[in-house]
């Protein structure tokens, strides 16, 4: 990344190509020395989360991201200087300040991390900032405008017609969308309930219908709904029963995998007002919820989707490369559809999950 950075740079101020001396490559677990007499100067921006461990789930015990570290020192190792910088809220001047001197931020801040116990407006504010950089002629890495259209989980909703999607895939948007949407796919079966913001499994739900009297799971096949269908547009679904407010759910939030038991109506209203929320009743996440805060407009919106349950056997994620070098030969592309272990060592990784904590 940091090669690639370094000739964005060229290209967007038209300097001549050659560079400073770069520094040797080599694997390093702390910030290197920038190179002296650097063509660009660049940051890696970071955020802490106030009272989150290590800063958020997405961090490590240093508190910094894990790849962090590794795309400074990319950028030094091409030629280039750059810094760590941390965003605090509370010190948005003196962090314009910081920055205003680099020619290029990168920026490691996960979506929706900013509106976690800030000041109202920090992520509109830092966005407004990333946005008068770039009018300015910097280069942002990922830009506001690219972090909305490429993190969005709505486009989970444009892909449902197709083979790779799921045509029961519903996005809501306000607090009555999500109530008739819910409680009518719900019943059918599991779900996966998805906020917009976050990449580290907070606010991503697991829902299944529970008994209250002891917690225990109702069976898949005595799901109250036995037919749903999805409307023409993809907005909607129809199912031939839907859930009441007392209904009891089984949840599991994918960051740490914890477990809470909740009716129908304290779910929602957790998701819409938060878990301090009137009616929301007491909740053990340590994510505040409303996942709706904002409007569309500010990325508020919740992904309702079904439950895949052999999840738990793995899943598998697929590396696209541009470069068409480093794409399997025929020869090796034929070996591995005959043997998936091979496929998945040479263009997939899996992760699998432990069976204990699905149901």
């Amino acid at each position: 990344m940091g090669v690639k950075a370094i000739e964005m740079l060229d290209k967007a101020k038209a300097a001549p190509s050659g560079s400073s001396t770069a520094v040797t490559a080599g694997r390093y677990n702390t910030l290197r020395e920038s190179p002296a007499g650097a063509k660009y100067t660049l940051c890696v921006v970071q955020f802490k989360v106030p009272g989150a461990k290590n800063g958020g789930s997405d961090k490590g015990p240093d508190g910094n991201r894990i790849d962090s570290i590794p795309i400074a020192n990319s950028v030094i190792a091409a030629g280039g200087a750059c810094d760590l910088i941390l965003y605090d809220a509370e010190k948005h001047d003196d962090f314009v300040s910081a920055t205003a001197k680099y020619d290029a931020l990168i920026v490691r801040i996960n979506p929706g991390q900013l509106s976690q116990g800030t000041p109202e407006g920090t992520q509109a504010r830092f966005d407004s900032l990333m946005n008068s950089y770039i009018a300015q002629g910097k280069l942002v890495w990922s830009s506001p405008k690219i972090q909305t259209q490429m993190g969005a989980k709505d486009a989970l909703v444009k892909i449902c017609k197709l083979g790779c999607g799921l045509p029961d895939t519903l996005a809501y948007y306000d607090a009555e969308a999500l109530a008739k949407g819910f409680k009518g796919c719900c019943p059918y079966q599991p779900r996966v309930i998805k906020q917009n913001r976050g990449s580290a499994g907070e606010g991503i739900w697991l829902c299944w219908l529970a008994k209250k009297e002891d917690n225990s799971l109702v069976p898949f096949t005595e799901y109250p709904a036995k037919s749903l269908k999805a409307s023409d547009d993809g907005l909607s679904v129809e199912t031939d029963a839907s859930l009441g407010d007392d209904d009891w759910l089984k949840l599991m939030e994918m960051n740490d995998n914890h477990v809470e038991y909740h009716t129908v109506k304290e779910f929602l209203k957790f998701c819409v007002d938060g878990p301090n929320a009137w009616g929301a009743g007491t909740w053990a996440s340590t994510f505040p919820g409303k996942y709706l805060e904002g409007g569309k407009e500010a990325g508020g919106q919740l992904v309702d989707q079904r439950l895949l349950p052999r999840i738990e056997e793995g899943r598998c994620a697929s590396s696209w490369r541009a470069t068409p070098a480093r794409w399997p030969s025929t020869r090796s592309r034929r070996a591995a559809a005959s043997r998936p272990s091979v496929a998945t060592r040479t263009t997939l990784t899996t992760r699998p999950r432990t069976p204990s904590t699905r149901a």
